[in-house]
């Protein structure tokens, strides 16, 4: 069964990150945020979404079972920087 997703992508800052990526990995399921970071995805049930932008980590998160969801995720670490410091 599939199950529409819908979310925003924000930094850490709370600014909307527009053009990140959101996949359902495994899939041809992709769909990338509009100008003001919102997402919607059609996915099967219980499939984790993979969030990923330049300059930023990518991330996977699991999903919970409702059908309509929000999901807010912040990228906020950069590739190559030390999470320690």
């Amino acid at each position: 069964m599939m199950q529409v997703v819908q979310g925003h992508v924000s930094d850490a800052e709370g600014q909307p990150v527009p053009g990140a990526t959101v996949l359902a990995p495994g899939t041809l399921l992709v769909t990338t945020t509009n100008a003001t970071g919102d997402y919607t995805l059609s996915v099967p049930a219980g499939t984790a979404l993979k969030f990923g932008y330049a300059d930023f980590a990518d991330e996977v998160l699991r999903r919970r079972s409702a059908s309509h969801q929000q999901q807010r995720h912040q990228q906020h670490t950069q590739r190559g920087t030390d999470p320690g410091g």
